[in-house]
């Protein structure tokens, strides 16, 4: 556990210093339509690729992202090391981080 621990900090200070890492106040979706999450997820810019980080399982949000091929939305419960490296950007919302902080103490 404490190896699982330093890797994922490891893998999140090389997200930071690379400036990969963004921090969102919350993420909504108005319409429950894929469109939508698309156009609110490129206010936080162009990805190729992504990582979302919610701080708990929303059905209709995961159903919605599903659909996008370059998107992949998980909770800090399930983030290792890899997920975060196989990305080119990770975007968590300030819930998901101080709920991953709380875990990897």
């Amino acid at each position: 556990k404490k190896v699982r621990r330093l890797a994922l900090r490891g893998a999140l200070s090389s997200l930071v210093r690379e400036k990969r890492l963004i921090v969102i106040e919350d993420f909504k979706v108005e319409n429950l339509k894929t469109k939508e999450f698309e156009k609110q997820l490129r206010k936080f810019g162009e990805f190729d690729d992504v990582l979302l980080v919610l701080p708990e399982y929303d059905e209709n949000l995961f159903k919605i992202a599903r659909n996008i091929e370059y998107i992949e939305l998980i909770t800090p419960k399930y983030l290792n090391a890899y997920k975060c490296l196989a990305y080119n950007n990770v975007i968590f919302t300030k819930a998901a981080l101080k709920k991953l902080q709380e875990a990897i103490k």
